[in-house]
């Protein structure tokens, strides 16, 4: 199972939906506890039959039935926002660290933003420092394929409003891919993303 790995300066991306709209913010990786590796198990329910599609993603380790089926119902709304060129041009438009656009980086994984999305790893993050902060979605460290959501909160947030949840998604894909923050701010990523890839 891919973890994050741990040096001094790692910065941790997460996303905030307070007021009707995704937030991004950053924090030092030594401050979260408890990312290690796998996270626990989350409320203990029962685990759900699988869904039509449930296989399509294999890489969700997530164990709350419910948290596990929000996660994987975001992802299929995701990917289908990922298979738009207008959404795709987002990947052009950001940058790495070494100032590359991310398709440089998915020539390099030999991927494309749809495909890249199932490659990434999805765990429960729940019982995270960073989750038990208010309104935090999801996080991630740049460039690192293990995208933590925040269980329970996660699911609600689904519930409420999948468009705004899978542009969490797409936003953690970004990082996950080498994007940084401030520049560009997250409320900036955020905005493109809801522009670039809405209905």
């Amino acid at each position: 199972m891919p973890q994050i790995p741990r040096t001094r300066e790692i910065t941790v991306v997460v996303v905030l939906l307070a007021c009707g709209h995704l937030i991004a913010a950053t924090q030092p990786f030594s401050q979260i506890t408890g990312t290690g590796g796998t996270y626990g198990p989350g409320s203990g329910a029962a685990p759900s039959a699988k869904s039509p599609g449930e296989s399509d993603w294999p890489n969700v380790h997530i164990q709350d039935a419910y948290t596990r089926d929000a996660a994987k119902r975001a992802l299929q709304g995701a990917s289908r926002r990922l298979a738009r060129p207008r959404c795709q041009s987002l990947f052009s438009e950001f940058k790495d660290e070494r100032q590359l656009p991310l398709t440089e980086r998915l020539r390099e994984l030999e991927t494309d933003p749809g495909r890249y999305l199932r490659l990434a790893v999805f765990q429960d993050g729940a019982q995270s420092s960073t989750c038990k902060r208010h309104g935090i979605l999801a996080f991630t460290a740049r460039g690192s394929r293990v995208i933590y959501l925040c269980g329970r909160d996660f699911e609600r947030a689904w519930r409420r409003d999948p468009r705004e949840v899978q542009a969490a998604v797409i936003h953690e894909v970004l990082h996950s891919l080498g994007l940084g923050e401030n520049p560009p701010s997250p409320h900036y990523i955020t905005h493109r993303v809801q522009q670039l890839c809405r209905d």
